[in-house]
C-alpha cells in the first residue's frame, strides 16, 4: 500500500459515519493493514472538528482555485499548499513545531 511507500506507520483511522464506504470492505481492507478502524459517536459533529476545518480549508484557499490535469499537478498543489498552510499562514499553531505529513505519493 502507498502508506508503506512512504514511510507512514498508520496505527489508528479515525473515520466519520457516512455510508460512502461498506462497512465490511472498510473494515477488511484496514484490518489487513494492521490499523484500527475507529467511527466517531453518532450525532457528535465536533467529533472530526480539526480535520473538516482542514479540509474546508484546502478546498476553499487552494483546490477551488485551480484547474489541474492528472495526479501529478494535484499532489504537488496539496503539498505546497500543505506546507504554506502549516508554516508559512498566521494561526495560531505558528512556532509550535508544526511539521507538514507528506502523504501524497510523489510521482
Amino acid at each position: 500500500m502507498w502508506l508503506d511507500d512512504e514511510g507512514i506507520d498508520a496505527k489508528i483511522l479515525i473515520r466519520d459515519r457516512d455510508g460512502k464506504f461498506p462497512k465490511d470492505e472498510m473494515q477488511d481492507f484496514w484490518a489487513g493493514e494492521e490499523c484500527r478502524v475507529i467511527k466517531i459517536p453518532p450525532k457528535s459533529p465536533k467529533a472530526s472538528a480539526f480535520a473538516e476545518s482542514f479540509i474546508r480549508s484546502l478546498e476553499r484557499e487552494c483546490l477551488d482555485w485551480f484547474m489541474y490535469f492528472g495526479l501529478e499537478p494535484l499532489y504537488y498543489l496539496v503539498r505546497t499548499w500543505a506546507e504554506h498552510y502549516t508554516s508559512k499562514r498566521p494561526h495560531r499553531g505558528i512556532g509550535m513545531d508544526n511539521e507538514v505529513l507528506d502523504i501524497y505519493p510523489k510521482i
